[in-house]
């Protein structure tokens, strides 16, 4: 297995260099260990880059979005706003 990381801390290079195998800087790794906007920038809907099935990484784009509480509570309220008051009530009868 090759491994890719953006970060030089000590803990993430030696544990992925006694369990992983070899650290590759192509675009042949398994797994990529990332800062979140690292892998928001290298994954970004627009550039149409996708991972492979034998590809794994730390965060995923837009992962705040479904991990942070506030975030949530903002796009759960503007779902429900886009359903109209009628799906609101046969849809959800509580809000997380």
């Amino acid at each position: 297995m090759k491994w890719k990381s953006d970060s030089e801390v000590q803990a993430i290079v030696q544990n992925f260099s006694r369990r992983c195998g070899a650290r590759t800087e192509g675009d042949d790794w398994n797994v990529f260990w990332g800062h979140p906007w690292n892998v928001q920038r290298l994954f970004h809907p627009d550039l149409g880059t996708r991972l492979r099935d034998d590809q794994l990484v730390n965060h995923f784009p837009n992962h705040l979005e479904l991990t942070r509480k506030d975030q949530m509570v903002k796009n759960v309220k503007r779902w429900l706003r886009e359903q109209g008051r009628d799906k609101q009530r046969e849809v959800f009868d509580f809000v997380p």
